[in-house]
């Protein structure tokens, strides 16, 4: 009952940050090699494609579900 609480308040949260733009780190790529993977400035996972080499990035976040986020580069 926590759990599904703990779930539903996440992923409004990160909902929420659907059209925002955010300076993200990029951590390096996935184990695909297809995408980077980049931490928001609320430590939430987001994933965009793998098209650059920068460290820092603004992302525009595009989707969202309970444990991440999906961006594009800005």
């Amino acid at each position: 009952m926590l759990d599904d609480a703990l779930m539903d308040i996440s992923r409004a949260f990160n909902e929420s940050c659907i059209g925002k733009t955010m300076e993200c780190s990029i951590e390096g790529p996935d184990k695909t090699g297809k995408y980077l993977l980049a931490r928001s400035p609320y430590m939430q996972q987001v994933i965009i494609p793998n098209e650059s080499d920068n460290k820092i990035q603004n992302i525009e976040i595009t989707d969202a579900n309970k444990c991440s986020l999906r961006g594009k580069l800005v």
